[in-house]
């Protein structure tokens, strides 16, 4: 997901006017792979809170951070269509950049609280 998000940041940046239509079709394909991969991990998740192995109320902090990202998202998709990123690409990698980075962060948190204790270190 991050080397995706990469891309289009680094396309936006550099080539936003002539490969928008790639741009969009990317962007569409970020927030599709987020869904799947969310929603797959939320089972996940569930299934160990279930087993015992991850407390319910970490779970479920995560989980609530996890969705305003992913409403965050959804803001930046609707705040910067297209036409709106070929006029101010660097507004929006800069916007994006900043979405990405919190998404590394929340990763990074969930893999030391909640993945390495279901033993997928």
């Amino acid at each position: 997901m991050i080397g995706l998000a990469s891309t289009i940041i680094a396309l936006a940046r550099h080539d936003a006017c002539e490969r928008a239509d790639e741009i969009a079709r990317l962007r569409l394909q970020f927030a599709r792979l987020v869904n799947s991969h969310c929603a797959e991990e939320g089972r996940a998740i569930q299934d160990a809170v279930r087993a015992g192995i991850v407390p319910s109320d970490l779970a479920s902090s995560m989980q609530r951070e996890l969705l305003a990202w992913r409403a965050d998202l959804a803001t930046c998709n609707c705040e910067w269509p297209s036409s709106r990123l070929i006029r101010e690409p660097s507004e929006f990698a800069i916007r994006f950049r900043k979405l990405i980075e919190a998404l590394q962060s929340y990763v990074a948190r969930e893999e030391a609280q909640i993945l390495t204790p279901m033993g997928r270190a």
